[in-house]
């Protein structure tokens, strides 16, 4: 998410409108549009008048009052032995910890991957990123896909998640993260067919309505009693908790803007500021939503546990679907959460729907150089809405070494909801200005224009980028493409069936292995990963990883000149490994008919290279108490 200093100030008070209070019968079935204004004007006199909004819905749907352990932030006395701010100067103390914990197991994984794709074992162990980008649930699918699902068939690049130090995830590519961590590193397969609720809309869901809006309301109902603001984001990020995790007693903007990170134990940014940039610095996790003055509790008594609600944090980093509930204005849903957004809207306008609002944890800390020390709260966007939307940023400063990033985008860039490259591009426009006017160092490698991405055909397969400087991170840039299904859906579409979904998660799997296709591509991934910690310190390359590069790396070349209509077709080879010098192996599967169409996901193809496995994770993520770093970028 982006923080932009010009709404730092802006504090959504999310149903507040003054309305009469009304009688009102309990539904029996579903929600009639006026039961549901009804209620939704009870709830607005209830916070008028200061009563409690889950006793309202209590009266109405049956409940207990007293059970309010979910959702809303509570106070705790402050601890002692917490750092409150500190400065963003290293990773944190929790990050080393894991880092440290972590050693014995990358490098087994290590050990077996080079032997498995006859390479020797780097010098040392390098340091893997994994980016998911946004773009809604089809970023989720597919970077699940991508990223999490495990495949051990005949040209398989192996487990690269074993491979990996970190990971991130921005919008979309924030809920494949936190659903795959959320519920126990359950292979995406499993989750589709049973934890995801992605078959029922998400913001009219066509099961259970009646318990879905009472929690809803009910819950953020509870956040606003206890004093904290709430926003629209509250509702979109328990509408994805329903969906995409179990239920309790189950499981659980400007391009120069802020960009913040929650990890699994702080939250802060890197360097902060719009007009001027200052070090950043990061806070605890755990105590974030505590009122802090310079750096210290403002009571020792009042510190706040709950509003890191996992819910919240990936709605947050998806608050530019806020405009899907915008679209809701013309339906004719008799949903409450519908009314109560088109309440919230009346009360906040139009223009500042989209934020996220989170007491600022800075506030008056380095007064007198920090730009934000004086925002008594902080907004947070979606990352997306600057174009940034593969994150990398978290690692692209020198703190956390990374030495290669697997940058999967599954960016709706184009007519037909295709990526092509600009938000690479855009972080590496944002390295350079920030480089030439504030001195501010990130290690982001040359890439092409969106033009030279499109005429090249970067956007169709597989590319690395920074070859030949380990000063940088390799970036390896995998694109979304239609190997065995259309994964190229809107990202407004809102519901998918499970076939949809196990599809398009057996095409991300396939668009990272190139369906099998290639049979030296799992050595070449591998020679990219490591290729920083072999080079760095004046090593060679070996014959294998030497013509890999020459392959796979970027020459370069830019065509700048108009780009082509970009329009794929379902399971043939990118152009690039036709034309080039290697012949590819295996078979791809054949067209399917033109009655498919360009953006409907279709079953998966079984002609060709083998089905993905569905084996259970491997116990070095299962058995892992911090099996990945996870970072979502804000």
């Amino acid at each position: 998410m982006l923080f932009s200093s010009t709404n730092a100030l802006h504090v959504l008070v999310a149903l507040a409108l003054a309305v009469p209070t009304t009688t009102i019968a309990a539904p029996s079935k579903e929600l009639t549009r006026a039961q549901a204004r009804a209620i939704n004007d009870a709830v607005l006199a209830a916070h008028r008048s200061s009563k409690s909004v889950r006793g309202l819905l209590d009266g109405i749907f049956g409940g207990d009052s007293n059970d309010s352990n979910g959702y809303a932030p509570y106070n705790v006395t402050c601890p002692t032995d917490v750092t409150w701010a500190r400065n963003a100067t290293s990773i944190g103390t929790v990050e080393q910890d894991y880092i440290n914990q972590r050693a014995t197991q990358l490098s087994s994984a290590w050990s077996t991957q080079t032997s498995n794709v006859g390479l020797q074992a780097p010098p040392r162990t390098p340091v893997v990123a994994m980016a998911l980008s946004g773009g809604g649930y089809r970023a989720m699918i597919s970077g699940s896909g991508m990223a999490f699902q495990p495949n051990t068939t005949t040209g398989s690049v192996g487990d690269i998640l074993g491979l990996s130090t970190y990971v991130s995830g921005l919008s979309g590519g924030s809920w494949a993260v936190g659903t795959f961590f959320a519920n126990n590193g359950e292979n995406p397969d499993q989750l589709a067919q049973n934890v995801w609720n992605i078959d029922s809309n998400l913001v009219v869901p066509s099961d259970n309505k009646l318990n879905f809006y009472y929690d809803l309301v009910s819950e953020v109902g509870d956040k606003a009693d206890k004093g904290f603001p709430t926003q629209i984001t509250d509702y979109w990020g328990l509408a994805l908790t329903d969906h995409l995790e179990r239920e309790p007693g189950e499981l659980l903007i400007p391009l120069n803007s802020t960009v913040y990170e929650f990890t699994l134990a702080e939250f802060g940014s890197w360097v902060w500021g719009s007009d001027r940039k200052d070090q950043g610095g990061f806070t605890s996790l755990k105590y974030l939503g505590t009122s802090l003055n310079n750096g210290q509790p403002t009571s020792d008594t009042a510190c706040v546990k709950g509003f890191d609600n996992a819910g919240f944090v990936a709605g947050t980093s998806s608050t530019l679907f806020n405009q899907a509930f915008l679209q809701l204005n013309d339906s004719n849903s008799s949903s409450v959460i519908t009314d109560a957004i088109q309440s919230v809207l009346g009360a906040i306008g139009s223009a500042e729907n989209d934020v996220a609002v989170y007491p600022n944890p800075f506030y008056n800390w380095h007064a007198a150089t920090s730009p934000i020390a004086g925002f008594k709260t902080l907004t947070l966007v979606d990352g997306g809405e600057a174009n940034e939307n593969v994150p990398f940023e978290p690692f692209l400063f020198s703190y956390r070494n990374v030495d290669a990033i697997l940058a999967f985008d599954n960016s709706a860039d184009t007519t037909y909801f295709w990526p092509n490259g600009s938000s690479l591009h855009t972080t590496f426009q944002k390295a350079i200005d920030q480089a030439v006017t504030y001195n501010i160092s990130l290690r982001m490698p040359p890439v092409p224009s969106t033009q030279g991405f499109v005429n090249g055909g970067y956007n169709t397969r597989p590319t690395f980028f920074g070859c030949n400087d380990s000063s940088l991170p390799t970036v390896i840039y995998v694109p979304n493409y239609p190997w065995s299904a259309w994964s190229n859906t809107s990202t407004y579409m809102l519901e998918y069936s499970t076939e949809q979904a196990l599809a398009i998660i057996d095409n991300g799997r396939r668009t990272l292995d190139l369906n099998g296709t290639i049979s030296n591509w799992p050595q070449c991934l591998t020679c990219a990963f490591m290729d920083n910690a072999v080079t760095e310190n004046g090593g060679t390359r070996s014959a294998e990883c030497e013509a890999c590069f020459s392959r796979f790396c970027w020459d370069g070349t830019d065509n700048t000149t108009q780009s082509h209509a970009y329009e794929p077709v379902i399971g043939t080879l990118p152009a690039f490994f036709t034309n080039g010098t290697t012949a590819p192996t295996g078979s791809v599967s054949a067209p399917p008919s033109a009655s498919s169409g360009r953006t409907a996901a279709s079953a998966s193809s079984t002609s060709g290279a083998e089905l993905i496995a569905t084996s259970s994770i491997l116990p070095v993520v299962a058995a892992a108490m911090v099996p990945m770093l996870a970072v979502f970028m804000f």
